[in-house]
């Protein structure tokens, strides 16, 4: 049964059963076949990963799982293992897959996808203790260290604190991710602002609180006291909304 699964998944990656073997040794071969074997697969995904990735890290590891890529038998004649590039932003991950072409006759025959893991390093910014979605950055609450982000996911940020928040909670002992950080809102949920509304000539205003947060322009729904409903505003600056008719 588990002969057969692997045989499957390896149909289902462009390959004919027959033509895989889970023995990083070759099989007998015929005199008009040849023989790929799992090392060769590795080292072309190592390379393509090394030449695209490199140039962004500090360093970088790359090996094969225990559960690797098989052998493949090919025709017989010359060939090349040509791997296609992925791309660091949309691809970072501590286990991927490259996919490998096997080239005959300028022609590509089989497509392989070659499963790996990988170590890349940056310098980043940690975490010393937990901090919640809004809080403000500063040089206190972080501490720059070499981190791992194939594992977390995403690229390190490298910014400077002032007038940052974090977007996302970060755990203590876990880097800042870029996607996690942003400039403060104009308003932010939860915070007292002063609620405008025009009456002809007059203009009037209440003190009211953020259910939303919101940025100038966009439109949020305070509440002026427990005891009213919501009412939708319109930001317009820092601490300031109007109240929409």
């Amino acid at each position: 049964m588990r002969a057969v699964a692997c045989a499957a998944a390896w149909v289902l990656a462009g390959l004919p059963a027959a033509a895989v073997s889970a023995s990083s040794e070759a099989p007998p071969l015929a005199s008009n076949e040849g023989w790929v074997s799992p090392a060769m697969f590795f080292e072309a995904a190592e390379r393509q990963l090394a030449s695209a990735w490199k140039p962004h890290f500090s360093r970088m590891e790359v090996s094969m799982p225990r559960q690797g890529v098989r052998g493949l038998v090919i025709d017989a004649g010359p060939y090349e293992l040509v791997a296609r590039a992925p791309q660091p932003h949309r691809n970072m991950s501590a286990r991927m897959s490259v996919w490998v072409d096997v080239r005959q006759g300028g022609v590509s025959r089989r497509s392989v996808l070659v499963p790996v893991q990988v170590r890349a390093w940056q310098s980043g910014m940690v975490a010393l203790r937990d901090m919640a979605a809004g809080s403000r950055l500063s040089s206190e609450l972080l501490q720059e260290a070499e981190v791992d982000v194939a594992a977390g996911g995403q690229w390190a940020w490298q910014g400077k604190v002032d007038n940052q928040v974090l977007r996302t909670p970060v755990l203590a002992g876990h880097y800042v991710g870029v996607q996690q950080v942003g400039t403060p809102h104009a308003v932010s949920r939860g915070e007292r602002v002063e609620l405008l509304h025009q009456v002809g000539a007059v203009r009037v205003s209440a003190a009211a609180n953020a259910l939303q947060d919101g940025d100038a322009g966009q439109h949020i729904h305070v509440r002026i006291d427990a005891a009213q409903g919501a009412v939708l505003a319109r930001v317009i600056e820092p601490g300031r909304v109007e109240l929409i008719k």
